[in-house]
């Protein structure tokens, strides 16, 4: 709170707002691309009038930390069933290479594929998180 306080009179207010969100967070990215003006974040922070205050800001950050974004949901269960894949199939490699009657160099094409199986499964699941 102190940081972004930049005038120190215990309030934050949209020019402040705008100072952080210009030099910190999208510093690299002009405020056409931005998520939110600095009007909404004032807004999405509790402000009660120009100005949010330090316990309004305080209230504000603990709500948002406690909130979990629906996105994490599909990102979660894509990592869990990668994390599964790999699990399962990794011990069972000698075996299958024993089975099938399979080189060394067939062996490692299917594990280097594993990754790729991974990125592929992520890619959905980054669109239903956005969607």
């Amino acid at each position: 709170f102190d940081q972004i306080d930049l005038n120190s009179d215990g309030s934050i207010d949209r020019h402040e707002l705008e100072a952080l969100m210009r030099e910190r967070i999208y510093a690299s990215c002009p405020p056409s691309v931005w998520a939110l003006t600095p009007d909404q974040l004032l807004e999405k922070l509790g402000a009660t009038g120009p100005r949010v205050t330090r316990e309004e800001f305080v209230a504000a950050v603990e709500r948002m930390a406690d909130t979990l974004d629906r996105r994490v949901w599909p990102l979660a269960t894509s990592q869990f069933f990668s994390a599964l894949m790999f699990a399962f199939s990794q011990p069972l490699m000698p075996l299958l290479v024993k089975e099938l009657g399979i080189s060394m160099a067939q062996f490692g094409g299917t594990v280097a594929v594993m990754p790729l199986i991974r990125v592929g499964l992520a890619m959905p699941a980054t669109y239903a998180a956005n969607t």
